[in-house]
């Protein structure tokens, strides 16, 4: 399986966990777009960080103020070894 699915397949995992322990509906997953509004009043998930050369996808599981949950997907930079 690919780095980007597992990354993704993870995340959507621990969110419904999470939701589904909070008694909150599962979130749609958004995209991130630079200067985005996020309203972050809890963080529940952040992906780990990857040893990968290049960008990789990364995933978020917040609620904002009024309580809701949120998941998005933005690109970071992988922890290339070989750029040490």
């Amino acid at each position: 399986m690919e780095i980007n699915q597992r990354i993704e397949r993870s995340a959507r995992e621990a969110t419904a966990d999470y939701a589904q322990r909070v008694k909150k509906p599962m979130p749609q997953l958004e995209d991130y777009a630079y200067g985005m509004d996020l309203d972050v009043g809890k963080l529940v998930y952040v992906s780990p960080s990857v040893r990968y050369c290049g960008n990789v996808r990364s995933m978020m599981t917040y609620e904002d103020s009024k309580g809701e949950l949120h998941m998005v997907r933005y690109l970071v930079k992988g922890e290339c070894i070989n750029s040490r």
